[in-house]
């Protein structure tokens, strides 16, 4: 009996550890892209790593608007690696734009915004003229 209460007390402890804070580091919080031509996909990759001490577990990923579609590579990150999210943006209006991904984590500043930018061509409309 008692091994059996070291044996939860320890599985417990070692549970706890995975879902303590970390810290996250992101590459890059703005992605700019200019002028895009009307209907070209964007494939965009928004590189993380895992800064903490902890195991980084991706609990969701959600964007502004229905442009953006995001695809998680995996849901935990150990200390010193690196993950991808890996966004597609799908202009479906001309002129400017903006848009937010929204990473959701076990870190103190969870959810991380990221901020997507730029113009979708007017162009493609004078030439068919």
């Amino acid at each position: 009996m008692i091994l059996f209460l070291m044996s939860l007390f320890f599985s417990c402890v070692q549970g706890k550890k995975e879902l303590e804070p970390t810290v996250a580091a992101f590459e890059k919080e703005v992605y700019d892209f200019g002028v895009i031509p009307f209907g070209q996909d964007v494939p965009i990759e928004i590189k993380f790593s895992n800064k903490g001490e902890n195991i980084l577990k991706i609990k969701n990923v959600k964007t502004s608007c229905g442009c953006t579609v995001p695809k998680l590579t995996k849901t935990e990150v150990t200390t010193g690696n690196e993950a991808v999210v890996n966004i597609m943006v799908k202009p479906t209006r001309r002129g400017k734009f903006t848009s937010s991904v929204y990473v959701f984590y076990n870190g103190a500043d969870s959810p991380k915004r990221i901020r997507i930018k730029g113009e979708i061509d007017y162009l493609d409309l004078l030439e068919t003229e």
